[in-house]
């Protein structure tokens, strides 16, 4: 088993089309501060990419959400949250790959991202 350190920043998965930064904040900040929010849009539609990074400073917090929200219905579906760590032995975050949706001529199409930070 692998020893990991405790980050303060979570993603949000599955996240409705409609969700801009204000909703997102009203509705997670409800656990605590919210320091910094990425959540980023398709210029064309509008829409957001279907997920969000949320920094709230304390793992305590991170933790919060994940017992609120994970699973449940938060602005119109069903999200994923994933409290994110750090690998000590490589140092990087460890956010594996998932499905984003994302927008094209009024269909939804799956991709997949595997975000670097």
């Amino acid at each position: 088993m692998q020893a990991f350190r405790s980050f303060s920043q979570v993603l949000v998965r599955n996240l409705d089309s409609h969700v801009n930064k204000d909703l997102a904040l009203k509705v997670f900040s409800a656990v605590g501060e919210i320091k910094s929010i990425l959540l980023e849009f398709d210029p064309e539609t509008e829409s957001n990419s279907g997920f969000m990074l949320l920094d709230y400073g304390h793992l305590e917090t991170c933790q919060k959400a994940f017992e609120q929200f994970n699973d449940k219905k938060v602005l119109g579906s069903f999200v994923k949250i994933e409290v994110l760590r750090e690998d000590e032995e490589r140092s990087e975050l460890k956010w594996g790959k998932f499905k984003a949706r994302t927008e094209y001529k009024g269909k939804t199409k799956p991709e997949m991202f595997s975000p670097i930070i």
